[in-house]
């Protein structure tokens, strides 16, 4: 796990925030003290490389072999509610198409609401037309509108108008 964490330029500390995990989950892995769940190698993997996720698991958990403890419904309970955590404050990252047609919708939301505010003002018509413009142009760049269940909680974007 190391040698991935150092190729993705990541520090132990870094790589336990961005996967939702404690520090000390890291250090000890790493050190060989402790027996991973998959549920642990999982956000592990989504830690260090988002878009290849899978493929970074299959790497990790051939590297533990045996020493892989079992799963319990209650590990991914959880680790999925840790990782949501991470997603919603902003610290655990998405494949990055998903957060950029996210970036993208938002960045159209914007424009689009600063161009209907302009509209209303006959001086300044002309620069909301712009924005509004614009909004359309993110919005095809974006695609289709996207909507990320997340615990609760609902990540949308594209759906505003």
């Amino acid at each position: 796990m190391r040698v991935l964490r150092e190729d993705a330029g990541l520090s132990a500390l870094a790589l336990a925030r961005r996967s939702a995990v404690a520090p000390n989950t890291v250090y000890r892995l790493q050190g060989g003290q402790l027996r991973p769940r998959l549920s642990l190698l999982s956000a592990l993997a989504l830690g260090i490389d988002p878009d290849r996720q899978h493929e970074l698991l299959a790497r990790l958990a051939a590297a533990a072999g045996g020493a892989v403890a079992p799963e319990t419904g209650g590990w991914w309970r959880y680790r999925r509610r840790r990782l949501e955590r991470g997603i919603l404050a902003g610290t655990t990252p998405l494949p990055s198409g998903l957060a950029d047609a996210l970036r993208l919708h938002r960045e159209a939301d914007a424009a689009w609401a600063s161009g209907m505010a302009m509209l209303r003002q006959p001086a300044r018509f002309g620069e909301g037309e712009r924005l509004l413009d614009e909004s359309l142009r993110l919005r095809a760049e974006a695609g289709p509108p996207v909507s990320l269940k997340v615990g609760k909680h609902t990540i949308r974007g594209g759906m505003r108008y």
